[in-house]
């Protein structure tokens, strides 16, 4: 596969995979949130939504890992800027360090959450409320730092799922 196909591709798998993170990482939040509310330890309902979850989250920090380091030309030039001075700049910042350390911390806190949330089994309630939190810490970190289409600078802007629509 070329390098520009295997970008391409990573692209749009990078976008497509947001989505079911998007999905999966909701219905761990309910599973947290429900365990929280009643008290009830990690069981095969709360793995059912924890494990894709996990998986879905470790292949999209693959892939942008991938995508920041090898293959995309946007965040080649937003590393390159970071000597003459791409702090200053927002759409050069967001590429080379906001997105991605944001993205990476979330990767942490997904697994945290479920470690915490799994061995809570003393104090289920405890457990779950933590987790439920490092998730909602986690969520508000991609609301923020995805690049959606209504972004705040136009250079930062992508489609919801790239690729679906031409």
């Amino acid at each position: 596969m070329q390098a520009s196909h295997a970008y391409e591709f990573a692209l749009v798998a990078h976008s497509i995979l947001r989505a079911a993170f998007v999905v999966l990482l909701l219905g761990a939040m309910w599973r947290s949130f429900d365990g929280w509310r009643k008290a009830r330890v990690f069981d095969a309902g709360d793995k059912s939504w924890w494990l894709p979850l996990t998986i879905v989250t470790d292949v999209q920090l693959t892939i942008g890992l991938l995508l920041y380091y090898a293959w995309s030309p946007v965040a080649q030039q937003a590393r390159a800027s970071l000597a003459d001075g791409g702090m200053k700049d927002p759409v050069q910042r967001f590429w080379a360090m906001e997105h991605f350390s944001s993205m990476v911390l979330v990767v942490v806190l997904v697994h945290v959450a479920k470690i915490v949330a799994r061995r809570s089994t003393n104090r289920p309630k405890r457990g779950q409320l933590a987790a439920l939190v490092m998730l909602l810490v986690g969520a508000a970190l991609v609301a923020k730092m995805t690049p959606w289409p209504w972004s705040k600078h136009e250079d930062v802007q992508r489609q919801v799922v790239r690729g679906l629509f031409g």
